[in-house]
């Protein structure tokens, strides 16, 4: 057994992916109950879980094969009386991030720093200084559902280049605060799903950009049948980005719909699709307003033995184009994967 998991992790540090489970059921980390990508939305579930998983990261359809092969996000949690300690690298736009739950709340802190050359010609030849710092924090709350999760963050960003003739400099604050209420009782259990965001980006010390965006919705997350889970949502929303020498441009999401399926078929293999349905209105200063909808679906699949799981995604290439006889489409059949050990 202990052969059979080191090949798999072995096998999916060299294949291209990331949490496949997550994308294919809906996308959204606040929608999950039975899955440790939760605790990066609600920092105070850090407690229900006791994990190491490595996953690597899907680059489809960009640059040179050379180029789609990357290294991915690995990193755990473990309790000891009653208080968990995680680490993980590389994963949610950081190199490094700490987690923390001694039981009644959870603290997430990340940390970014990336320094290297930016090749180019003459003049774009620069120095990329990079670096960003987070944290966040969530707990529970008995009221006033029957049970609450709360979240609170921040983060600093700052992107410096620098050549021998000019220096670009841009940072960002953003600050976030999410609200899910719990109604075990009721077949939408998850009201309100509820998040808002502010961020101020600075570009040059000469362009402020102010965006403020928010969120409401209503979902259910719970096995319909014994054999199948269900997770859905649907959601309104806003986003307003002002920049101060120019016009608003406001976002208004009239309907946004996220469903996903999970069906065990047995003991260790289940099945997993979902989709995303968006209708958009945006507005841009004095322009017409233009109303969009988008339709995306992914499908994967879940190995399950003992405490140890792989999940995939199907690529999306395999789905739309077919088999390498076929289309030429050299992603194979597998476009996402990772490997989870739970203790």
């Amino acid at each position: 057994m202990k052969t059979v998991i080191i090949a798999l992790i072995v096998f999916t540090a060299f294949s291209y992916a990331s949490d496949p489970r997550l994308i294919v059921l809906t996308e959204d980390a606040r929608l999950l109950l039975n899955d440790f990508n939760e605790m990066w939305a609600f920092p105070g579930t850090i407690n229900k879980y006791q994990f190491c998983s490595i996953s690597s990261i899907s680059v489809e359809g960009m640059g040179d094969d050379d180029d789609k092969w990357q290294l991915g996000w690995f990193g755990g949690v473990i309790n000891s009386k009653g208080t968990s300690w995680g680490a993980v690298y590389n994963h949610n736009k950081h190199i490094f991030e700490v987690l923390y739950n001694p039981g009644r709340f959870g603290i997430i802190v990340g940390v970014d720093y990336i320094k290297n050359e930016a090749t180019g010609y003459g003049p774009l030849e620069c120095i990329k200084d990079q670096y960003s710092f987070s944290t966040s924090f969530g707990t529970g709350l008995a009221f006033p559902f029957e049970y609450s999760d709360i979240s609170f963050g921040a983060e600093y960003f700052s992107l410096e280049y620098t050549s021998a003739e000019t220096t670009m400099k841009t940072t960002e604050l953003q600050f976030n605060a999410s609200l899910r209420g719990h109604m075990d009782h009721a077949f939408f259990n998850l009201f309100p799903v509820i998040s808002t965001d502010f961020s101020r980006l600075d570009i040059q010390d000469s362009t402020v950009i102010t965006t403020i965006s928010a969120d409401l919705g209503i979902a259910t997350n719970r096995m319909i049948t014994p054999e199948t889970r269900l997770i859905a949502g649907a959601f309104i929303g806003m986003n307003n980005s002002s920049p101060e020498d120019g016009d608003n441009a406001l976002t208004l999401d009239l309907i946004h719909i996220k469903a996903g399926i999970e069906q065990r078929i047995n003991s260790w293999l289940l099945l997993r699709a979902g989709a995303v349905s968006i209708t958009n209105r945006f507005k841009d200063g004095e322009k017409d307003a233009v109303v969009t909808t988008r339709i995306s679906s992914k499908f994967g699949l879940g190995f399950e033995i003992s405490n140890f799981s792989l999940d995939a995604g199907i690529s999306e290439c395999f789905l739309h184009s077919g088999p390498y006889l076929i289309s030429g489409n050299q992603e194979g059949f597998l476009g996402n994967l990772s490997c989870t050990y739970c203790f």
